[in-house]
């Protein structure tokens, strides 16, 4: 079975929901699914390099600017800039740009 989880944290974060997204990545390896994860590339929480960064899964990760940060650099006249989606490489902290394209096309390519 192939599923894309999508989700608004990063799964790197130390937070209580992060536990339990991640507990669901390994609940859908371990039964045969192969996942795409797509994430924020940051977002609340400390990173925590306990968390398992699972091999058999692929991690995407996209650019998350909040409304009030692009509110700000609106009114201050500079260009709010697109999300695109980045792979996460295998190595810990080390990402790749995949495309530069806007996250709905990427999206709509994978499906």
């Amino acid at each position: 079975m192939k599923i894309l989880y999508v989700t608004g944290a990063c799964l790197f974060k130390n937070t209580s929901a992060n536990m339990s997204h991640n507990a669901y990545l390994k609940g859908l390896l371990e039964n045969g699914a192969s996942v795409d994860v797509v994430m924020a590339d940051d977002s609340f929480g400390r990173l925590d390099k306990t968390f398992e960064k699972y091999e058999n899964a692929n991690y995407y990760a996209f650019s998350s600017v909040s409304f009030a940060d692009k509110m700000r650099l609106k009114f201050r006249g500079a260009a709010v800039i697109n999300p695109t989606i980045v792979k996460v490489a295998k190595e810990e902290g080390k990402t790749q740009q995949t495309s530069k394209e806007p996250i709905s096309v990427r999206l709509k390519q994978w499906l």
